[in-house]
């Protein structure tokens, strides 16, 4: 497999954007971390609130509790304690339901927020590698066969602009037509540089 190019220019302009992908990537990723932060930060009025329904029915319940010892008329004096006990643990709820209200949204904008931008960017990075990669790869294959740099020549032919092919010879098509070693050579080059390969020292 070819990851990147044989040739100088081609591979920095490769890896400087693989840089620029792992980057921004990176970059969206803490910006979207650093908004989950901040909007938990609203959550702790929800985790106060629950705190204190929590206390205030631990509280009810175990006043409850002692005077319900008192003889006769015990079970009558803790009847209004569970009831209030009872709306503690209500505002307990209440205030569990603020607060995963809050970290649902806050895990919902951190994530939109860091993957709308990445996989923009993907979306234009990725089939680009992956286009290279797989050309590369065939291309190489091909070098290594009894037919490459003719096949190569004759890609260039098909392919290279006219400018490009009268450097290589004023009738380029005959030259490869006569089997002109030089202009196949010549040819085979130019196709190969565009797939960015570098031509085989075998050849």
């Amino acid at each position: 497999m070819i990851l990147y190019s044989e040739l100088p220019a081609g591979r920095t302009r490769q890896v400087a954007s693989d840089l620029l992908m792992l980057v921004w990537t990176v970059v969206w990723i803490r910006i979207g971390a650093a908004l989950d932060n901040t909007v938990m930060g609203l959550a702790a009025p929800g985790r106060e609130i629950a705190d204190a329904g929590t206390s205030l029915e631990n509280n009810l319940r175990a006043a409850g509790d002692k005077v319900s010892n008192i003889p006769l008329v015990g079970d009558d004096v803790r009847s209004p304690f569970d009831r209030a006990g009872g709306a503690g643990a209500a505002l307990r709820g209440a205030g569990e339901a603020q607060a995963n209200a809050v970290d649902l949204l806050a895990t919902f904008l951190g994530v939109t927020i860091a993957a709308i931008p990445i996989v923009l960017l993907l979306g234009l990075w990725l089939p680009r590698r992956v286009r290279f990669v797989r050309r590369a790869t065939a291309a190489r294959r091909l070098v290594r066969s009894d037919a490459g740099m003719d096949l190569f020549a004759f890609r260039a032919l098909t392919r290279r602009p006219m400018a490009q092919l009268l450097r290589v010879h004023d009738d380029p098509a005959g030259a490869w037509r006569d089997g002109d070693p030089a202009a196949v050579r010549t040819l085979a080059e130019l196709e190969l540089a565009a797939t960015g390969l570098k031509l085989p020292r075998a050849w």
